[in-house]
């Protein structure tokens, strides 16, 4: 009588999960650090305490968000948010992905088929008058009359420049 042979034959597809490596501690303190120094996160985005408080907390993002959204709002902030006053950052592939990766380390990974951007509100276009232009994407840090004393101006690392000094302004 010939010996039976059991072959265990692996699963072709890996769950996506699997396939996106974990962050590990170094990665977490690099990101910090690029959220911290490098990027401009922080001037909107409150990180451990640290940072502004006019867009929502990098802290606790995935609690609230999947991981498919982070990605999305990262990578394309407009196209997520039409008006949104968060601008794409310029930054090198491996500099974003370790950064998605980070924030979204505890995040959801499925979407449960559902859309990035479902649920998201349109927010519409600002007015185009340089008044309105300043009070909805500037006076938050810089303040209402440009005195460096916006609402989020003692969150910040670094002063918000006074607008309303000619000198300053002058020597920027």
């Amino acid at each position: 009588m010939r010996p039976i042979v059991f072959l265990l034959i692996a699963p072709l597809a890996v769950p996506l999960a699997a396939q996106v490596p974990r962050v590990t501690p170094f990665q977490e303190q690099k990101a910090r650090a690029l959220l911290r120094d490098r990027l401009p996160c922080l001037g909107c985005h409150e990180l451990a305490g640290a940072g502004g408080r006019t867009a929502p907390s990098l802290t606790s993002v995935a609690e609230r968000r999947s991981a498919a959204y982070i990605r999305a709002i990262i990578e394309d902030p407009q196209r997520v948010v039409p008006g949104a006053a968060m601008p794409r950052v310029a930054m090198p592939p491996a500099t974003r992905e370790l950064v998605v990766r980070y924030v979204s380390r505890n995040a959801s990974d499925a979407s449960g088929g559902v859309s990035p951007t479902a649920g998201v509100k349109v927010v519409p276009e600002p007015p185009h008058s340089p008044a309105a232009t300043y009070a909805h994407w500037c006076a938050s840090c810089h303040g209402a009359k440009g005195g460096g004393d916006g609402p989020n101006a003692k969150y910040l690392p670094v002063r918000p420049a006074i607008h309303s000094s000619a000198a300053r302004m002058s020597a920027r």
